[in-house]
């Protein structure tokens, strides 16, 4: 009688499976669909028509999200050079370079993964929102007639006072960042009393009212032994 049990029981369960079996192969299938690559359709990007160096080349890489694994980026071209310039990127395939030359328009094309991209690039060039950037008795203004970025080296005693940000028209201060050797951000007031000591950086990101513009000067205070020196970036700008 118990051998006789166990092969009902077994025979319901295999009825179970079959029937579960049955059930799952009838569900329908949901198939996974890969978003397809996509590229920025307007950048901004920003230009230093007075830098010292003129010899410098610096451009900015732009990404093509959702890449594929096979893609590749062909044709590409600027239809103004004047402009902007594009190359591609040799370590990274879904990426290109653009090089911004002077202010104006651009339009960007290529192919990738068999679908055409076209983007607008918009220059523009770089200005000083400041009429003044005081740090104690020190003026920092002059330092970004031409760039953005200043490192000031051979520095071997900390940079101390009250901070005092004037100002173009339009412009607002969105925030200041001072940063030190170990990367740790602390925000500051304008007017306020701060302290810059080897290896410390300090960030100021402003708005300009009317444009919408965001932007932001960049001052590295260090004991390198380097010479001081303005740097030349072209990070995507917002509007």
């Amino acid at each position: 009688m118990k051998d006789l049990g166990k092969m009902i029981l077994g025979k319901k369960l295999m009825a179970i499976t079959l029937l579960l079996t049955m059930v799952i192969t009838m569900l329908p299938v949901t198939e996974v669909q890969a978003k397809s690559p996509t590229f920025s359709k307007k950048i901004y990007l920003k230009c230093y028509p007075n830098r010292t160096n003129k010899n410098i080349t610096y451009g900015t890489a732009q990404y093509i999200y959702n890449p594929t694994t096979n893609g590749k980026v062909t044709q590409l071209k600027s239809s103004n050079p004047k402009v902007a310039t594009v190359s591609k990127l040799k370590h990274d395939k879904n990426s290109i370079i653009i090089a911004p030359k002077k202010a104006g328009k651009a339009k960007i094309t290529f192919k990738y993964a068999g679908k055409k991209f076209t983007s607008t690039v918009i220059v523009v060039e770089h200005e000083n929102p400041f009429k003044s950037i005081k740090i104690g008795k020190k003026n920092i203004t002059k330092y970004f007639n031409v760039s953005d970025h200043y490192a000031m080296n051979k520095q071997t005693k900390a940079l101390k006072g009250k901070i005092n940000i004037k100002l173009n028209k339009d412009w607002k201060i969105e925030y200041i960042n001072i940063r030190d050797k170990q990367y740790n951000t602390k925000k500051v007031k304008n007017k306020s009393n701060v302290k810059l000591e080897s290896d410390s950086t300090l960030v100021i990101r402003v708005r300009n009212k009317k444009t919408k513009r965001l932007d932001q000067i960049q001052f590295d205070y260090s004991d390198k032994k380097y010479e001081s020196e303005n740097f030349y970036r072209t990070y995507t700008l917002e509007e």
